[in-house]
């Protein structure tokens, strides 16, 4: 990233977190009126991202925009990831999220056909939280903001979990979570799926017994 480009590596003041969480939460709200009836996409989330972060970004259009080659914002024309693993070049970003949003709903429906069937209580969780985790994985591994994508990728778990009436995966979805949640998103990242599909599962688990 150029020297002229300001470095997003924390959320900052008190005030900024505050400000994250209380996004966050509307996010929630907005999941709990809609989940069952909208498709998420890539266009919510470059929405929410802004929503979250727009009071704790160093520069404004940090929020709510991908990673692109786009000129207008040449800060976000960066490559970036998680330690050792590489999201996707910032140049296949956009059209990745809206391969994954096409992926993403296709698959949707078909699993609401699956749950509306004849499907036993284990199939049926089962499927969602293949959903879920396949969702929540991809686009980690895309990791199309330049900061905040766990954190979209909770929320994400959470909206599909909604969806079919389960509890959240993540019921406090800032911080990221403390056991097991860094081995999954390093399977993501570099696309072995099952350690989030173990880890959701699990968290499905414990929230219904």
């Amino acid at each position: 990233m150029s020297s002229n480009c300001p470095a997003w590596d924390h959320p900052g003041t008190e005030r900024n977190k505050e400000a994250i969480v209380f996004g966050m939460v509307e996010f929630q709200k907005f999941s709990r009126r809609n989940s069952k009836s909208h498709l998420l996409d890539h266009g919510d989330l470059k929405t929410w991202h802004s929503k979250i972060f727009a009071a704790s970004v160093p520069l404004g259009y940090y929020a709510g925009n991908f990673r692109s080659d786009n000129q207008q914002y040449p800060c976000l024309m960066v490559n970036s990831g998680v330690g050792a693993h590489p999201g996707a070049p910032y140049q296949n970003v956009p059209d990745l999220m809206r391969e994954l949003s096409d992926e993403m709903r296709n698959r949707t429906i078909e699993i609401d056909g699956f749950v509306k069937g004849h499907a036993t209580p284990t199939d049926r969780a089962r499927w969602v939280v293949m959903l879920a985790a396949l969702y929540a994985g991809k686009f980690v591994r895309i990791h199309p903001f330049l900061n905040g994508n766990g954190r979209i990728s909770r929320l994400i778990a959470n909206y599909i979990f909604d969806r079919y009436g389960y509890p959240p995966a993540y019921f406090n979805p800032y911080p990221r979570p403390a056991v097991g949640y860094a081995q999954a998103s390093d399977g993501a990242m570099v696309g072995n799926f099952n350690p989030m599909f173990q880890y959701l599962l699990t968290s499905l688990a414990g929230a219904v017994t």
